[in-house]
């Protein structure tokens, strides 16, 4: 029997009807209907990931920071174990994923949003050598000063959103492949669906901290809070103590500064050297959080504990996401069956 024979009593396949009663054919109908087809593709790619039919909640609240992330069609979200964020969120079939963070330091309140922008590209570097800023532009998110910025790496492309308050900073990092020609609008669409719910109390508890910082009358008490605060940090691998002393050290110092117009030398150089206290406190929590993961996998309970340790001591605000991870996998731990 022929491919083309027609079986006896099957059913006949409608045509589409071209509005003249005749049916059209094959070819005519799908020519009519490409373009229709085309324009739903790209709105579907403008708005979503392509594999939206995935099952996964779409909401991701942070009660900490008082964040809310409506995720468009299609992300899938997850734990992230990159130091560039506490959460991740992927695109699936495209090669994209969003790197979300907050932290809450009450030094920040001393840093400015181009010091913040440039400690976060510091941070991107260690995951991603290759990273440069191409530009960046104040803008503004829920009446919170923020800076947009773009960039690429090697082999990625690179767009990213720092939001500030006096007391909160949330850092949004979206790396996608430079040929994906909707990236940029895949980053306005997950944009779009975050929500940050001002902090009214973070004005005065950015000045309730300065208030309690030493008194430094002199700028001779400024050299000398720098100065310790260097000795500190270069002591840092013996003693992970020893980065939040010198933080309050330069914080000290920006304090008795930030306020004199025009701003000492000693302002610059604690601003400096503070930037290097985020970017080298963040590089020791990616390090020990990899190990912690690791030796949880192991069932090494010695270097779980230690690296558990090690992550509560560098933050040590009970409160912050870091703290309660640290807690959190201090706990698991004592679970893990112990592999000598």
């Amino acid at each position: 029997m022929s491919p083309d024979t027609e079986l006896p009593g099957a059913p006949r396949a409608l045509m589409p009807s071209d509005g003249s009663g005749r049916g059209m054919r094959l070819p005519d109908f799908i020519m009519r209907l490409a373009p229709a087809l085309l324009l739903a593709l790209a709105a579907a790619g403008s708005a979503g990931c392509r594999d939206s039919a995935k099952k996964t909640p779409d909401l991701y609240e942070d009660s900490e920071f008082a964040a809310v992330i409506r995720m468009p069609p299609g992300w899938v979200q997850m734990e992230s174990l990159s130091m560039l964020a506490k959460r991740q969120f992927e695109c699936p079939g495209t090669e994209a994923t969003m790197f979300y963070d907050a932290n809450r330091d009450p030094c920040r309140c001393l840093l400015d949003m181009d010091t913040e922008v440039d400690n976060f590209q510091s941070s991107a570097r260690l995951v991603y050598p290759g990273f440069v800023l191409l530009d960046r532009a104040p803008t503004n998110l829920f009446g919170c000063p923020a800076v947009r910025f773009s960039g690429d790496t090697a082999k990625m492309a690179v767009l990213g959103l720092v939001v500030k308050n006096e007391t909160d900073s949330y850092r949004f990092l979206f790396v996608f492949p430079a040929a994906l020609t909707n990236g940029p609008d895949l980053f306005d669409g997950f944009i779009k669906g975050v929500s940050i719910a001002p902090l009214q109390d973070a004005r005065l508890a950015g000045e309730s901290f300065v208030r309690r910082l030493p008194a430094l009358a002199t700028s001779n008490d400024v050299a000398n809070a720098i100065r310790y605060g260097n000795e500190l940090l270069m002591g840092r691998d013996s003693n992970v103590n020893y980065y939040n002393g010198a933080m309050q050290q330069y914080a000290a110092a920006l304090a008795a500064t930030y306020r004199r117009d025009p701003r000492p030398a000693e302002y610059d150089a604690a601003l400096a050297q503070m930037q290097l206290c985020f970017f080298f406190r963040e590089e020791t929590f990616y390090r020990q959080r990899r190990r912690l993961e690791q030796a949880l996998g192991l069932g090494n309970k010695p270097d779980a504990f230690d690296a558990a340790d090690c992550i509560m001591r560098l933050f040590p605000d009970r409160n912050s996401w870091q703290f309660k991870y640290g807690a959190r996998k201090w706990d698991e731990a004592e679970r893990v069956r112990f592999n000598p």
